[in-house]
């Protein structure tokens, strides 16, 4: 966005030019996404609306304009793409990292690899979902399944009256199967997320100015998702979409949209501020090129033996906070390098949609 439009602007004003605010709040997820997998006390708090966040965005900028296999083309590049492209790179990396760093030796190659490949085939986001035959959860990536899975339901709903009467029965039908067995491709993850990606394309439909200058009403649902984002961390109460976990009966499902209104707004705000959110909107341009290098490093750094090395055996919050922090900083840097390293290289660039505007050109709506 060019620095002297005006704030104000609605979606539908805008046309092509890009939201800064929701490019702020991508690049801020992306962190929130890295501190998550920190698995620290604060968690409940980012997990109560950081991934809904993601697929609420990319509802955003579903709409009914283009035919949906121009639609299904444009997805399965944006995402199926940076899938393979992250999946191939740890099935190259990951089996000889393991060996490296102990545990396996160069004999158990062959069964690293194929477990790996499994898994990436399987795309499951968690061990905690019920993957039949022994196969493990590939992890992180398992975000662009349901993401693709869920826009493409979404596409095809969008034209529709009464989308709800399959988004909501959707969410309940996977989060039953759910409890059973997990199927491949992350598509009862999909089938909960479409929950969140339908609702954004009908904000977008039906209330684009909702995040234009506040009201009195909409000081207090900013206030109640401050309320619910807290009373989810009190209560340990779970909203995990990669294993379709809602608890308090799919309650927080509801409140994390309230959440992730807030947490927008709150993005807007700083969208305001000219050198912070100029800086936090062209990072957040590049979201999905940050998402695959946290997930590359995630799935092939032990970061667990590394915090382990640094605490030593000291238990305190010190050195606690020293291995965790120092964790956190690395990543960051990682992820920046592994980024720049994706949009230097001609090839890989071109995976990623990066050309040559990339503020004005970049696939916009992937919600990431």
């Amino acid at each position: 966005m060019d620095g002297n439009e005006s704030s104000e602007i609605t979606v539908e004003e805008r046309g092509p030019q890009r939201l800064v605010f929701l490019d702020v709040a991508k690049c801020l997820g992306i962190v929130l996404v890295v501190l998550g997998h920190l698995n620290l006390f604060f968690n409940r708090v980012i997990y109560s609306f950081h991934m809904p966040l993601f697929f609420l965005i990319s509802g955003f900028f579903v709409t009914g304009k283009h035919s949906f296999k121009s639609f299904l083309a444009k997805k399965a590049r944006a995402l199926l793409v940076p899938y393979l492209f992250v999946g191939s790179l740890v099935l190259l990396l990951k089996p000889i990292i393991l060996i490296l760093t102990g545990g396996h030796g160069w004999n158990d190659y062959f069964s690293l690899f194929l477990n790996i490949l499994l898994s990436a085939l399987w795309g499951a986001g968690s061990n905690k979902c019920l993957i039949p035959f022994g196969i493990g959860a590939f992890g992180a990536p398992w975000f662009l399944l349901a993401l693709f899975f869920s826009l493409l339901i979404t596409k095809a709903l969008i034209k529709t009256k009464f989308g709800f009467l399959v988004t909501i029965p959707l969410f309940v039908a996977s989060y039953i199967s759910s409890l059973y067995f997990w199927l491949p491709l992350s598509v009862q993850a999909a089938g909960c997320a479409t929950f969140f990606v339908y609702f954004g394309a009908l904000v977008r439909k039906h209330f684009p100015r909702l995040f234009d200058s506040m009201s009195g009403w909409k000081w207090v649902v900013f206030a109640l998702g401050i309320l619910f984002a807290s009373l989810q961390a009190v209560f340990s109460l779970g909203l995990e979409i990669s294993w379709c976990r809602f608890d308090f009966y799919g309650l927080t499902a509801l409140s994390s949209v309230v959440i992730c209104y807030s947490f927008i707004v709150f993005c807007k705000g700083l969208s305001s501020l000219k050198v912070i959110g100029s800086f936090l909107g062209k990072a957040g341009a590049y979201s999905i090129v940050f998402f695959c290098a946290h997930s590359l490093e995630l799935l092939c750094v032990p970061w667990s033996t590394f915090v382990t090395f640094v605490m030593g055996q000291k238990e305190g919050l010190f050195h606690k906070a020293l291995a965790y922090g120092s964790r956190f900083g690395i990543e960051l840097v990682l992820i920046a390098v592994l980024s720049l390293v994706f949009v230097s290289i001609p090839g890989i660039k071109a995976l990623f949609g990066v050309k040559k505007k990339p503020r004005d050109e970049i696939a916009r709506n992937e919600g990431i």
